[in-house]
């Protein structure tokens, strides 16, 4: 990942909200499909034909996963919250 995109609360939020919106739930696995379905259509010998699709299926693969990135950073963060014991010795610099 880009060392210059700061994983922030509100990128999370938006990760989260496309990962979640029905619009694009349906046209990725639309995409998905129609990619699948130029696949098999495809002649045996046109590996050109068959090479594209398997990239374009590989970057709606790398595509998601970055925003599981995303959220998965929320989940860190979340893991991170720190007991009331870790607080008060963070207070006097025992942390």
């Amino acid at each position: 990942m880009d060392d210059s995109v700061k994983i922030t609360d509100e990128l999370i939020a938006q990760a989260k909200q496309v990962v979640e919106n029905p619009a694009f739930k349906m046209a990725f696995v639309a995409l998905e499909e129609s990619a699948w379905q130029k696949f098999k259509a495809s002649q045996g010998r046109d590996s050109e034909a068959r090479e594209k699709i398997y990239w374009f299926l590989k970057a709606l693969e790398e595509f998601r996963g970055q925003l599981e990135i995303y959220l998965s950073e929320e989940f860190v963060k979340k893991s991170k919250v720190k007991t009331k014991n870790e607080k008060f010795l963070e207070n006097f610099d025992f942390a």
